[in-house]
């Protein structure tokens, strides 16, 4: 009992004192920057974009009460969150967190109500990205929009870590490159349940292990802190959901819900004329480098939805952000408004989160540069953007200077599927896929 205190007091660090202490470790203590950096060389967490963030890691990311708690302790501490799915992993029921997954409860009085989502004995051992609800529905893609209901904006948070895992096992010590994440790069939000006996021996052989040895390697320990109190822990509040989103979950399962993207946004902003090409979107006070300024939103609809869209005349070709190989998305009205520029104020990341690529004063319109959201393709569209670096007509993104590319690489400005095909596009053995080929084929004819 008392060595499992003496492990507690250790493990865990308070978030006030966590969110000082990264920032005094990133700030004065370069040398420990360099020691985490050259320990990640070999295998660098590329999902991380270089802001301090409040990580969070779970099979499948959904919003249960321990992600509302996250989101708070996100505003408290001034942490943007970064939530970690890892849909490699198999669906195994006797796991409390995948079960949770299968069988929802949701707080209702002094109790809960049970929602069941998939056929357990179906998909027992299958991958969780195969999985697939009761109505036919993928089960990741369900929680998804469920969280997405629940906090609109919050899948631009979310990002898929299973192949950077998979490949940290190859090493000694694999939950050692993990826990260098919370050195200096973030903050881990997580409870350890060592009163049961599965997590208890994952801790001792596991985890505990590994947070020695960072202790060693880098002198000082990973930064951890609780979601959920000691005296919560292993409690039902741990797995519930919160009650009010029954009614939201049952209707998705049934299928009768929109799949809609919600849009979130800066505070300071406001819609205007341009004075040269319509509306456009300003700011209305400072903006710093790096801040959040919009997630653009609309309805998620597919390649074929889209072409049949523009051929029908609803559309124009640029009315839609591409936010995957075959994914697209409606923008709302709002959204529609940002316009492009070639020297661009602004960048994407995550798949629809608009940022800020450098100071943006008051009265400044901010802009992005649709190239770079645009796989290679056949679509053009002239440039009226009037900056100094106007390219004049625009292109996918091959059609970018390989210096201004390189800096929205640097900068992160980048969606996640782009990242991914751009290693084949700068080599130039991309090729366009046979199903966006006949797609087109239906515009041209």
């Amino acid at each position: 009992m008392s060595e499992t205190k003496s492990i507690v007091q250790t493990l865990y660090t308070s978030l006030e004192e966590a969110v000082e202490e990264l920032h005094r470790r990133r700030r004065k203590d370069e040398a420990l920057c360099r020691t985490v950096a050259e320990f990640q060389r070999t295998h660098p967490p590329e999902f991380l974009d270089g802001e301090p963030r409040a990580m969070f890691a779970r099979y499948v990311v959904t919003p249960g009460v321990e992600f509302t708690r996250l989101q708070a302790m996100c505003r408290r501490s001034g942490l943007r969150p970064l939530a970690l799915k890892f849909l490699d992993d198999k669906f195994v029921a006797r796991n409390r967190d995948k079960h949770m997954l299968g069988m929802l409860r949701f707080r209702s009085g002094n109790g809960s109500r049970k929602l069941r989502t998939v056929n357990f004995c179906r998909f027992e051992g299958k991958k969780l990205s195969k999985v697939q609800c009761l109505s036919g529905q993928s089960l990741p893609d369900f929680h998804h929009r469920l969280l997405e209901h629940a906090h609109p904006g919050a899948l631009g948070d979310v990002v898929d870590f299973s192949a950077w895992f998979r490949a940290s096992t190859r090493h000694d010590h694999y939950y050692l490159h993990w826990l260098s994440l919370f050195v200096t790069q973030g903050i881990l939000f997580e409870n350890f349940f060592l009163d049961d006996p599965e997590e208890r021996r994952f801790m001792e052989e596991r985890i505990w292990p590994s947070f020695t040895r960072a202790l060693e390697l880098f002198g000082v320990k990973p930064l951890i802190v609780r979601l959920f109190t000691p005296e919560e822990e292993n409690t039902p509040i741990c797995w519930q959901y919160p009650g009010e989103l029954y009614p939201v979950a049952r209707d998705l399962l049934n299928g009768s819900s929109k799949t809609e993207v919600l849009s979130r946004q800066h505070p300071q902003l406001e819609a205007r004329d341009t004075g040269r090409y319509g509306q456009g979107i300003f700011a209305a006070s400072d903006i710093k480098a790096g801040t959040f300024i919009h997630t653009l939103g609309g309805a998620r609809i597919s390649l074929d939805e889209f072409v049949a869209r523009v051929r029908r005349g609803d559309e124009r070709l640029d009315d839609a952000l591409q936010i995957g190989k075959k994914t697209y998305l409606d923008l709302d009205e709002f959204s529609r408004l940002f316009n492009h520029s070639c020297a661009p104020s602004a960048g994407l990341r995550q798949a629809n989160e608009l940022f800020a690529l450098r100071d943006i004063r008051p009265g400044e319109e901010i802009t992005f540069d649709y190239s770079a959201t645009v796989a290679p393709t056949v679509w053009r569209m002239e440039c009226r953007c009037g900056s100094p670096q106007c390219r004049r007509v625009l292109g996918d993104i091959r059609s970018i200077p390989k210096a201004q590319l390189d800096q929205y690489r640097k900068a992160g400005a980048l969606q996640r599927y782009m990242q991914a095909l751009l290693p084949d596009i700068l080599s130039g053995s991309y090729q366009i896929p046979a199903y966006e080929r006949r797609a087109l084929e239906k515009l041209e004819g």
